[in-house]
């Protein structure tokens, strides 16, 4: 009985503390299409916004090179959070983490002319992989490549790499699924598009969160209990699921 009083009055204190909370200032990157200036581009975005909003709150995103956005988010009070982002040690320091906004699953793309196979990183050594820079692929991966052990080259960016695996510059590269055929998409024609495999063994699997600085102390708790609620009335009511889907 105790357990139950005590959740019905912290739910009407964090009610009413942040009853009069009407607009959040969020940073975040360019990362479509789960993040992007373009919101039919945003799965990420849309999610948080409609989570929020179920909760009478509104969104202001804030777009930032990514290193700039984190940093923004963590040192300057103007800013509320910042989306999306992977848990580390450190990261979990200093800020707050959401639930799960999004799962993003990475997987190898290879010509299909030229078919790969992997069970472990041993069958990777002396492959040359693409890599994109300021990327994360997994500790695993990052651990193997921290020691040099793989044989890997980086480049600008995502459209680069699908380049350079065009042209056989490169093996392999790593890429989230749906970043992947987003760029192929938006970049490639048809016929380089008919070119390309995606393979179906995941590089990394990894949950995705909005993080809220640790600053903030109560406030931020709050905001993050508020994002949780309206997240979870998202996903009973079948709206997260059609978001997701809203690009395959």
């Amino acid at each position: 009985m105790k357990k139950y009083l005590l959740i019905i009055i912290c739910t009407f204190i964090t009610s009413n503390s942040y009853a009069e909370l009407k607009t959040l200032k969020i940073t975040t990157g360019d990362w479509p299409p789960f993040c992007s200036e373009n919101v039919n581009e945003s799965i990420a975005l849309k999610i948080i916004s409609e989570a929020f909003a179920l909760n009478g709150i509104k969104v202001e995103y804030v777009y930032l090179p990514w290193k700039r956005a984190y940093l923004t988010a963590l040192n300057d009070n103007e800013y509320d959070a910042s989306a999306i982002w992977r848990k580390t040690d450190e990261r979990i320091y200093d800020f707050y983490f959401s639930d799960e906004v999004i799962n993003v699953t990475t997987l190898f793309v290879y010509l299909k002319s030229r078919p790969f196979k992997w069970n472990n990183y041993n069958d990777l050594k002396g492959v040359k992989i693409g890599t994109t820079i300021g990327y994360s692929y997994g500790e695993d991966f990052d651990r193997y490549n921290s020691k040099k052990f793989l044989m890997t080259e980086e480049t600008s960016s995502d459209k680069q790499n699908f380049m350079k695996l065009l042209h056989g510059r490169i093996r392999l590269f790593p890429v989230e699924r749906k970043v992947g055929k987003y760029t192929l998409n938006k970049y490639f024609t048809h016929e380089q598009i008919e070119m390309i495999n995606f393979d179906s063994k995941p590089v990394n699997v990894t949950p995705c969160y909005l993080i809220i600085p640790k600053r903030t102390g109560s406030k931020g708790m709050g905001i993050i209990r508020l994002f949780n609620h309206g997240l979870s009335k998202l996903k009973k009511s079948g709206r997260y699921k059609s978001l997701i889907n809203e690009i395959q």
